[in-house]
């Protein structure tokens, strides 16, 4: 069993939730209960790290049930808006009786060489899945950020995401992995199986077993006031439904600038 931490990032809508919630159920590991601290954007680690009242710092704190004393107790003995994210994720493992922390949020593929840098031990997964899956649920779901999103601007996001980690695709080195969200939905048992060798944690008997959850999705409500389709989707039991959506979903037009725009990553990937 390892002490370092774990980071997952992905594409957004690429079934990464569904792979934190589970392995965050191990009995060593914290940060399986769904809020993506988004910790390297400026509210948390940049210029304003130091400042508590941004709206994601608030999030931050009623997420994680911090009290004001703790919190500023962390603030106060913190260099660095890396430095407070260690020290506050440590704290949140220590109190919970676990080991080590694990962080997702699909922004940290951008923040590779960052989190290797300030974490040598780091055991990063990147989960990946059919390009034309993702975008057909970033289709489906036009909310937030993918509210506007056209395939050229999903094509764009996508090569812009794997510049720090291109050299890397396809391989498995002691610190990367990928995790295929096919493999995690049709054969559960051997994808967790695959992760926790990765991480150097042992298998819990049917911890692949999952059967849905509805706590994420009111927690999600109750402190950020919406209703997430990512929560939503972990309230049911795992489905094969989604793989192979696109052909239903998108145009001829948008699987062909997919494949052709993004056809040497989607080898790279395995998806030939």
């Amino acid at each position: 069993m390892h002490t370092s931490p774990i980071f997952i990032g992905c594409q957004s809508k690429s079934g990464t939730s569904l792979l934190r919630t589970i392995i965050g159920r191990h009995p060593n590991i914290f940060g399986g209960d769904g809020f993506e601290t988004h910790w390297f954007s400026q509210e948390i680690i940049g210029g304003d790290w130091e400042n508590n009242q941004t709206q994601r710092q608030k999030w931050l704190k009623d997420w994680y049930e911090i009290n004001d004393q703790d919190y500023h107790m962390l603030k106060k003995t913190s260099t660095s808006g890396i430095d407070f994210f260690d020290r506050f994720m440590t704290f949140c493992t220590n109190r919970e009786g676990k080991k080590r922390w694990l962080e997702k949020t699909p922004d940290n593929l951008y923040h590779y060489n960052l989190i290797n840098q300030n974490w040598p031990d780091v055991k990063f997964i990147h989960g990946v899945r059919e390009f034309k899956d993702i975008y057909s649920s970033w289709k489906a779901n036009k909310l937030g950020s993918l509210k506007t999103l056209t395939v050229h601007d999903f094509v764009q996001k996508v090569r812009h995401s794997y510049q720090q980690i291109e050299h890397l695709l396809g391989r498995t080195t002691e610190n990367y992995i990928e995790t295929k969200y096919e493999d995690l939905v049709n054969e559960p048992r051997s994808a967790i199986l695959r992760v926790l060798d990765f991480v150097d944690e042992s298998y819990i008997d049917g911890m692949e077993n999952y059967i849905g959850d509805s706590d994420e999705f009111s927690k999600v409500k109750e402190i950020m006031g919406v209703e997430s389709n990512t929560s939503r989707s972990l309230q049911k039991p795992i489905f094969t439904s989604s793989v192979g959506q696109w052909s239903k979903i998108l145009t001829k037009d948008e699987i062909v600038t997919i494949d052709e725009s993004l056809g040497d990553l989607r080898e790279k990937l395995g998806y030939k």
